[in-house]
C-alpha cells in the first residue's frame, strides 16, 4: 500500500516538475525548425544575432498570363534570422548580380567554402517599428544544404545597382 501511495505521489510531482519545461519551448522548436550556431557578419562587420534557424517552409510562385494565373507550390529549407540591425547594402558592378543577397561561407579558420548569389525575391525582410530587430527569412532552394556542416561563419550581404 505504502509503495503505491509513494507512485502516485511521484507521478502528480512528476507533472509539476516536468510540465512548465515543455511549456516553456520555443514556438520555432515545436515546428520542427533547428537552432544554428554561426557567426554572422555582413560586408565583414559583425553582427549580433538574436534568432537563428533553419526549417522547413512552404513556397509559392504565382504565373500570369493574359487571361488567367498559375500557381505552383513547393517546399523547401529556409535560414531565419533576427538581427541587431539590417545587412549591408553594397552596389554590385557586376549586371548578373545586381539586386541578389551574396552569401559567403566561412570554414573555422577563415577559408571561404562557396560563395552563393540568392535572387532578391527570395529573401523576406521584415523590421519592427523601432528598427531595432531586423527579421530575415532566406529561401535555400539553391544551396546544397550539405555545405553547413562545414560552415563556421556566414558573411550576408545585399549587391544592388547604384
Amino acid at each position: 500500500m505504502l509503495k503505491k501511495l509513494t507512485a502516485i505521489i511521484f507521478i502528480l510531482a512528476s507533472n509539476y516538475i516536468f510540465v512548465p519545461a515543455v511549456l516553456a519551448q520555443k514556438f520555432s522548436d515545436g515546428i520542427g525548425a533547428m537552432t544554428t550556431f554561426f557567426d554572422f557578419t555582413s560586408n565583414g562587420k559583425e553582427r549580433i544575432i538574436h534568432d537563428q534557424i533553419i526549417l522547413k517552409r512552404g513556397n509559392r510562385t504565382l504565373f500570369l498570363t493574359h487571361d488567367n494565373g498559375a500557381g505552383l507550390g513547393y517546399e523547401s529549407f529556409h535560414l531565419e534570422l533576427t538581427v541587431d540591425k539590417k545587412f549591408e547594402s553594397v552596389v554590385s558592378e557586376e549586371k548578373k548580380t545586381r539586386n541578389h543577397w551574396e552569401l559567403i561561407f566561412y570554414k573555422k579558420k577563415g577559408e571561404v567554402l562557396s560563395i552563393i548569389h540568392i535572387p532578391e525575391d527570395q529573401v523576406k525582410y521584415l523590421s519592427n517599428p523601432d528598427n531595432s530587430m531586423s527579421f530575415y527569412s532566406i529561401d535555400l532552394t539553391d544551396v546544397p544544404i550539405v555545405i553547413f556542416n562545414r560552415t563556421s561563419s556566414i558573411d550576408i550581404k545585399h549587391l544592388r545597382k547604384e
